[in-house]
């Protein structure tokens, strides 16, 4: 399990291991994992690269020069950018880096620098150890000079975080107007990878700009002893949150539980001492002798209305070929479902059904009334319910179907993406782990925040991410096939009220969009549909990532 904690937690077991440390030793030990990481960066392309590391006046910029300086001895193209305001530098770093014969700029030298045109023929990487876990925003001038200089980067690795991101919540500020731009600019830096040493924070596992994010851990018996007590006290922090009025707005969850939706590994950046998240896991879909259609789960999907026939195709569908034994229908598209997917049992009268293990309600179902009754007579049924599109916005619209679902003891779950997920709240989404925490415990569903990084939240305040790896999910009808391999999955959990079954349907739809966009040819642009005709691939390379050991 890979857990990601809060950097209160960190600070307060990790100062005795800082202080008992001989001088800049953990430092160089961060500064080799890095460079190991850029050198097998270099290696992975034939074409020339160059490395400039923009370091600050810290000790993150401590960890970029003493890297620089190990880049340098071993042949590579290095360039240092001392890039505090007033000079400030890790001096034992620099002078390390200045031994080592690496180029070294002024910070008045960097403007120049910035706008000359990598060589053709040549890649650049650039290392962001600009301030590293204690982030502020970039001032408007460091933005502008930032963003000069990725503009021509090849690859932007970052140092523990990228510079601007806060560690525990993960958000990035505001981006700043300038005369000279013609769009705003960020803020922060944006990562392709990061690179991190000892326990991961809340920000590795919330941030998109943190792009992959590679761990090291620290070495020997001291690091051994930090991890433990790392764990423990995550472990702590998160029973004490695990209550009706422990996590609030104000209170990020202590820690988070990692997982990335399928591991597939670069071989070339598989490095001994570096390693990324586990992989979520998928059980085994073999069915056993004994099974038959009513013992490998029935969900009933209600979606689809006249202007929306195209969600209740899409979600119908993805419950299908996500497995399911049978899969009912209810709604007003049955000719459009029975078209598409001859298997299905419609179902014209909702309250005749008595055999259904979970319902899906809400893709395309509209936002009428009698769309609000049909949520209503759902919220009082003993079976779980995923809650999905025109039902969240039904849901946000009606305090009394709020107050209904308080009051259901049947799992529920609640599957918004970021607009959605603003309706439900009534304000901007800013801090999405403290706010999907506060959201869950108020209304004891389950809540799945949607995107890149898809945050699952529990009742209780428990958060879990998984990490996508793609984003070629972003596109329209990909919600309503995710709803139907949930609506299966959860058919067919032996635990419903647990997460494995709604990590296992992320992780699905993350490798289905990613095996849709794949062409002969390379990746291409995908649909929904094609997303929903992957899903049995996806699950055959989930379960045999796990039977075969890693590259």
């Amino acid at each position: 399990m890979t857990l990601a904690a809060h950097s209160a937690i960190i600070k307060a077991v990790e100062a005795e291991l800082i202080a008992a440390a001989p001088a800049d030793f953990l430092m160089q030990q961060a500064a080799q994992h890095l460079a190991d990481f850029i050198c097998a960066l270099i290696a992975a392309q034939p074409t020339p690269a160059q490395v400039v590391v923009a370091a600050g006046g810290g000790g993150n910029g401590g960890d970029g020069l003493y890297a620089a300086a190990l880049l340098t001895t071993a042949g590579h193209q290095t360039a240092a950018l001392l890039w505090h305001p007033k000079g400030a530098v890790h001096e034992p770093a620099y002078a390390a880096a200045l031994h080592a014969g690496c180029e070294v700029h002024s910070r008045e030298e960097i403007a120049a620098l910035a706008q000359r045109k990598i060589p053709a023929g040549q890649r650049l990487i650039l290392v962001d150890a600009i301030q590293g876990l204690g982030s502020a925003p970039l001032c408007t001038a460091d933005a502008e000079l930032w963003h000069s200089l990725a503009q021509q980067a090849d690859t932007v690795v970052a140092v523990d975080l990228p510079t601007g991101i806060a560690v525990d919540s993960g958000t990035a500020p505001a981006p700043v107007t300038t005369p000279a731009a013609t769009t705003p600019l960020a803020r922060h830096v944006t990562a392709d990878y990061t690179v991190t040493f000892g326990p991961l924070r809340l920000a590795h596992a919330l941030s998109n700009a943190c792009g992959a994010v590679f761990n090291a851990d620290i070495t020997g018996a001291a690091g051994e002893s930090l991890l433990a007590m790392v764990s423990d006290a995550a472990a702590v922090a998160a029973a004490a949150s695990a209550t009706p009025t422990a996590a609030t707005p104000a209170n990020a969850p202590a820690v988070i539980e990692c997982h990335l939706a399928w591991q597939n590994p670069d071989p070339s950046l598989q490095l001994p001492a570096l390693k990324q998240w586990d992989a979520v896991s998928l059980a085994d879909l073999t069915p056993a002798s004994s099974d038959h259609k009513y013992t490998r789960g029935v969900p009933t999907v209600v979606a689809g209305s006249t202007t929306y026939p195209g969600a209740a195709v899409l979600s119908t569908y993805a419950a299908v070929q996500t497995g399911a034994g049978m899969v009912r229908y209810a709604g007003d598209c049955a000719a459009e479902v029975i078209a598409r997917c001859p298997e299905v049992v419609l179902e014209p009268d909702l309250t005749a059904i008595t055999k259904t293990d979970c319902w899906v309600f809400g893709p395309g179902v509209s936002t009428s009334a009698s769309a609000a009754a049909t949520l209503r007579r759902l919220i009082h049924t003993p079976q779980p319910l995923i809650i999905d599109a025109d039902g969240l916005t039904l849901l946000a619209d009606s305090q009394e179907l709020q107050q209904l679902l308080q009051q259901r003891t049947a799992p529920t779950v609640l599957t918004p993406h970021a607009g959605e997920f603003e309706r439900l709240t009534g304000k901007p989404l800013h801090d999405p782990a403290a706010e999907t925490v506060a959201l869950a415990m108020r209304l004891r569903a389950t809540v799945l925040l949607k995107g890149r990084k898809t945050l699952i939240t529990t009742p209780v305040g428990q958060l879990t991410v998984v990490d996508a790896g793609n984003s070629w999910a972003a596109t329209a009808g990909s919600g309503d096939v995710l709803a139907g391999i949930l609506a299966t999955n959860c058919a067919r959990a032996k635990h419903p009220d647990a997460v494995n079954w709604i990590m296992a349907a992320v992780a699905t739809h993350a490798v289905a969009a990613q095996k849709a966009a794949t062409t002969a040819c390379g990746t291409a642009p995908t649909s929904a549909s094609q997303i929903a005709a992957a899903i049995p691939e996806a699950q055959a390379l989930l379960q045999r990532s796990q039977m075969q050991p890693p590259i």
